[in-house]
């Protein structure tokens, strides 16, 4: 008791806030769970970048030494975000900007943001600038007609440069339950435009881009993109920086699988624009799966076909060869081609060490995988 009166209040608040500190953490870890992460995403986000802040404050009172421990993870929280709030492509999630919310048909629909907020003077920095962007880019965005603190992770179909402003693709989502779906935020913002056709401006905070570290695609001499429904927007992206820079490349090739349920689900003007820009390219190829006629796609298959050398074999490839495997899409269509992936990468290492003639145009493959939520 002694010791308590000399310490005053902090003495008995340290075993509170440790527990404190120690629950928010439990919190984290749970709601970090990927059954949990997919089902509420804004739930798993809000917790980490709220909870994180209490956790220092918590863990700091319950032992004061900690501060000194944690003032690095505090200073890369306030870094973060201070970037989600003020920096980005539109600004951060601290201004509003005005895009434009359109519905493209066959239950597409198309979200058009304004171009870079840094101004670009030169046209020929404004070119280098779009050569250079990642292809690969995504974004967190709100729509504060719809709700102020909801936010929604979509892959850019087309990336902002130069004059340019990100394009997103979306589809209202699936469900057996319509009252449940009334209330989904998909149908919330696509009941904004109902008619085809249909287009409106509206306020977007944007939170963005994050790029992947991956860049298989810029060096490898063939680039595959498996993907499903709306999965299409980082392919297309991917698709249109290879016609951009790698299109003249004799010793290399893009080839894009698109699975869809129906085939009216293909009828959006980005693939039917991509479809005629491929076609007079010579190493470039695109294609479409309608699962609902064809049965669900085999991946492997897929990766076999484009991978396998001709009848006669082929001599040992150049170490250097590698496939690169985009895979974006549904749970089931991620998991299914990682697996075939981790298959054909066996079987074409396993050739690649044999002498004579070989059965794959590659001696290795790698892949990237879309998890938003990762």
């Amino acid at each position: 008791m002694e010791q308590a009166e000399q310490e005053s209040g902090w003495y008995y608040a340290t075993l509170s806030t440790g527990m404190f500190g120690f629950l928010l953490m439990v919190l984290i870890i749970i709601t970090s769970l990927p059954a949990l992460r997919r089902k509420s995403y804004n739930v798993f986000y809000y917790v980490h970048v709220i909870a994180s802040f209490w956790v220092f404050v918590a863990l700091s009172v319950h032992a004061s030494t900690d501060f000194y421990f944690l003032l690095p993870g505090l200073v890369l929280w306030m870094v973060d975000w201070g970037w989600r709030l003020f920096r980005g492509t539109s600004g951060g999630l601290g201004r509003k900007v005005v895009g434009s919310l359109e519905n493209a048909g066959e239950g597409w629909y198309r979200i058009c943001l304004p171009a870079l907020s840094i101004t670009i003077g030169e046209s020929g920095f404004a070119e280098k600038e779009a050569k250079a962007t990642h292809p690969v880019q995504s974004y967190h965005l709100v729509f504060p007609e719809i709700s102020k603190i909801q936010n929604h992770a979509f892959t850019a179909a087309k990336v902002g440069a130069g004059s340019d402003g990100p394009i997103f693709l979306f589809q209202r989502a699936q469900a057996k339950v319509l009252k449940k779906l009334e209330k989904e935020w998909t149908w919330k913002v696509g009941a904004i435009v109902p008619g085809v056709g249909g287009r409106k401006e509206v306020e977007v905070r944007v939170e963005g881009p994050y790029y992947p570290s991956d860049v298989g695609f810029a060096t490898c001499s063939k680039v595959i993109c498996i993907v499903g429904g709306t999965g299409l927007t980082g392919a297309y992206s991917l698709a249109l920086w290879w016609l951009r820079n790698r299109s003249q490349d004799s010793q290399a090739d893009f080839q894009l699988v698109w699975t869809v349920r129906y085939e009216n689900t293909a009828n959006v003007s980005e693939w039917r624009e991509l479809r005629d820009m491929v076609s007079s390219v010579r190493n470039m190829a695109v294609r479409i799966h309608i699962s609902s006629e064809s049965g669900r796609i085999d991946t492997e298959g897929q990766l076999r076909k484009i991978l396998m050398a001709s009848s006669r074999g082929t001599a040992l490839p150049d170490r250097r060869r590698k496939a690169w495997v985009y895979i974006s899409g549904p749970d089931s269509l991620l998991s299914s081609t990682e697996v075939a992936c981790l298959a054909m990468r066996r079987k074409v290492r396993a050739c690649s060490k044999q002498q004579g003639p070989q059965s794959w145009v590659v001696a290795d493959l790698e892949w990237y995988s879309a998890k938003w939520e990762v």
